[in-house]
């Protein structure tokens, strides 16, 4: 019987492989596939997407760079440095110095030298300043990334940026994605978890509940503790909606709060909480 059910667990990882790579080739032949497919779907939702400004990117200048600056974007502090450097625009060596004292001295030490290679900040004088002067923040930036690991790693189907109109909640949707030809939905934070507002959170579970995803995730970029501000209002909201509440945490830092809900921090890379993801899809045997 056990011999059974391993050979019955190997037939449903294959198939979910050859799902995903069939995803993968589609989107090959098709640049647009990820795109058309996506945006269709939620008009069969009867909502209206619409084209989205010009992402604004940090990206190194010279394209060499590319993919080690797409390694070092799997670090948080990595993250962090840059995106405190951006939003500064320009600073001096006191500033290095508080970042040294909130991100730590060996990870700023580590990282600006990169972030100077890139040119992405330059030094003129005693003075450092960002080459994306008009960029004063990292949100479209950490976007492509994870839309780059859910297409390079996971060959998922994905977008960025998608506007739809005519929603109370606002029409800004971080990313949207195919897992195995259904839609799924996902939404970034960077702010810590006591800066973000109840409304915000109350936001996410309303448009879970227009888009009706296969699978959504509250992605929160920081290494805080999610649990008290986050969850337990989640559980409030989910509750007052009269919707499943069940506290699952499958590690720390990353709960299941509903069948397909799933929210996570930075305590480990993305590409690992998203490969937590399909392990418990997997194990619910929804694909």
């Amino acid at each position: 019987m056990e011999n059974i059910e391993k050979k019955l667990k190997k037939i449903e990882i294959d198939l979910y492989n050859l799902k995903l790579n069939f995803s993968k080739i589609l989107s090959i032949l098709d640049k647009n596939f990820n795109k058309e497919i996506i945006l269709s779907l939620l008009k069969e939702r009867g909502l209206k997407p619409v084209e989205s400004d010009e992402m604004k990117l940090i990206l190194p200048k010279d394209e060499r760079f590319y993919d080690e600056y797409f390694e070092l974007l799997g670090s948080y502090y990595f993250r962090r440095v840059l995106s405190d450097m951006i939003k500064k625009k320009e600073f001096d060596e006191s500033f290095v110095d508080k970042l040294k004292e909130k991100w730590g001295e060996k990870a700023v030490k580590k990282y600006l030298p990169y972030i100077m290679r890139y040119e992405i900040i330059i030094k003129k004088y005693d003075k450092y300043i960002s080459n994306y002067y008009d960029i004063d923040n990292f949100g479209d930036t950490l976007e492509w990334y994870i839309v780059k690991i859910l297409l390079n790693e996971f060959s998922i189907p994905s977008i960025s940026n998608v506007k739809i109109k005519g929603l109370s909640t606002g029409g800004d949707f971080d990313i949207f994605f195919l897992l195995l030809g259904k839609l799924s939905y996902l939404e970034i934070k960077s702010s810590p978890p006591n800066n973000i507002s109840i409304e915000e959170i109350e936001n996410f579970i309303k448009r879970v509940d227009i888009i009706n995803p296969s699978v959504s995730i509250l992605f929160i970029d920081t290494t805080l503790n999610i649990k008290r501000n986050i969850i337990d209002n989640m559980k409030f909201l989910l509750k007052r909606v009269n919707r499943e509440f069940s506290e699952k945490v499958i590690r720390n830092g990353f709960y299941k709060v509903s069948k397909g809900i799933y929210v996570f921090n930075s305590k480990r890379s993305f590409k690992i909480s998203f490969n937590y993801v399909l392990d418990d899809l997997i194990k619910e045997e929804r694909y």
